[in-house]
């Protein structure tokens, strides 16, 4: 091989290191985002439950 050949091939590993890296970044962001999102859901659906036991207690 000479050394062009491994110079490029040393930069390939970098930038699939890189590119490794970046991917798992973007999963953990994802999964953060899903949290937040079921997070809000659980909120919301514990507000309108409480917002329905408020409204058959003063209907009642």
């Amino acid at each position: 091989m000479t050394s062009k050949e491994d110079e490029y091939r040393e930069k390939i590993k970098v930038l699939d290191s890189k590119d490794r890296e970046l991917k798992e970044r973007e999963r953990i962001l994802e999964q953060r985002i899903k949290d937040e999102h079921d997070k809000m859901a659980q909120d919301k659906i514990k507000n309108l439950i409480r917002l329905s036991l408020q409204k058959t207690r003063y209907s009642s």
